[in-house]
């Protein structure tokens, strides 16, 4: 914990408030919990209250998507059922436009609500939509299913949050993909990446870490490590090879990139460099240097030429 709260004490409020915002869309528990901690602490004025009254409608138009609770007049709700169906009367076809329909569906409430649609529209629900497909592509033109997932997630790349909607459609094209075209894929993946200004953000990571797993279902081991070691900017890929390297001994590696790690870092005046690089650098001090006792000093003495070369290059 004291180095958790180390951590953010360090940390810019700006890059603070994208890092929460990104997670509020992933994860409920945090969106219900700042809820009740922070809800009614805005401001008076005219402007929060137009806000609030802006979030409350769409929370309102959102609640017809729990699907608990859903009408059975409403649309999302007869999709569904129809859906199941069609396929319980092996009308496997027809299931899938119906889904497809759905998908559509949810990338317009997606648009619309933004980070509330994690709140509102269910996991699953999601699931269940993508099951379906799952189950049904064993008896439809695979490849033309295949291709329509393919240019959804690639013309929406504009709607393609970080959510559990867009991470099951993705995760269930990658089923597709490994009895059809691999490499189209990995082009969608490459594509989306290259359309981020942040390399090592929360989306990036996310993007890359469908490669891996991708590769790691086609027991491609090697391309899976391959896509760790190149993608360095994302911090726990680069501790991930860090450690690699350490644990053969290679510590002159090691440390060229940890040090080519908190020089990225010490570039980007919203950054911060956690104390686990401090921490390894000074553990290959020991290694090289064979010291054996005077940890703390030694420690504080290399944080202390760090933090003078991190103000000299700011």
């Amino acid at each position: 914990m004291p180095e958790i709260e180390e951590i953010i004490n360090r940390i810019p409020p700006d890059k603070l408030q994208r890092f929460i915002l990104s997670q509020v869309k992933k994860n409920s528990d945090l969106y219900n919990a700042i809820l009740r901690n922070f809800k009614g602490n805005e401001s008076k004025g005219e402007e929060k209250k137009e806000e609030n009254a802006e979030e409350e409608d769409n929370r309102n138009e959102a609640e017809i998507l729990k699907l608990d609770k859903l009408p059975d007049s409403d649309p999302i709700y007869q999709k569904m059922n129809r859906a199941l169906s069609q396929m319980q009367a092996e009308q496997y076809e027809q299931a899938v436009l119906t889904c497809q329909s759905l998908i559509n569906d949810m990338f317009q409430w997606q648009k619309r609500l933004g980070s509330y649609f994690i709140q509102f529209i269910s996991p699953e629900f999601v699931s269940t939509l993508f099951t379906i497909l799952e189950v049904a592509a064993a008896y439809v033109n695979k490849e033309k299913l295949y291709n329509y997932c393919l240019f959804e997630l690639k013309s929406r790349s504009s709607e393609n949050v970080n959510s559990y909607f867009i991470n099951y459609f993705h995760h269930f094209c990658s089923k597709l993909a490994e009895s059809l075209d691999q490499n189209a894929f990995i082009t969608l993946q490459d594509d989306l990446l290259s359309r981020l200004e942040d390399k090592g953000g929360d989306d990036a990571k996310n993007i890359l870490e469908r490669k891996i797993d991708f590769y790691m279902r086609l027991k491609m081991e090697d391309k899976a490590w391959n896509v760790v070691e190149k993608n360095l900017q994302v911090e726990s890929f680069c501790l991930k090879v860090v450690e690699n390297k350490l644990e053969s001994n290679d510590l002159h590696t090691a440390k060229t990139i940890i040090n080519d790690y908190i020089e990225r870092q010490c570039k980007n005046p919203n950054s911060y460099v956690s104390s686990i690089w401090y921490d390894m650098l000074l553990d290959i001090f020991h290694k090289e240097n064979e010291v054996s006792d005077g940890r703390d000093q030694a420690y504080d003495s290399l944080r202390k030429k760090l933090a003078i070369k991190r103000r000299q290059k700011s």
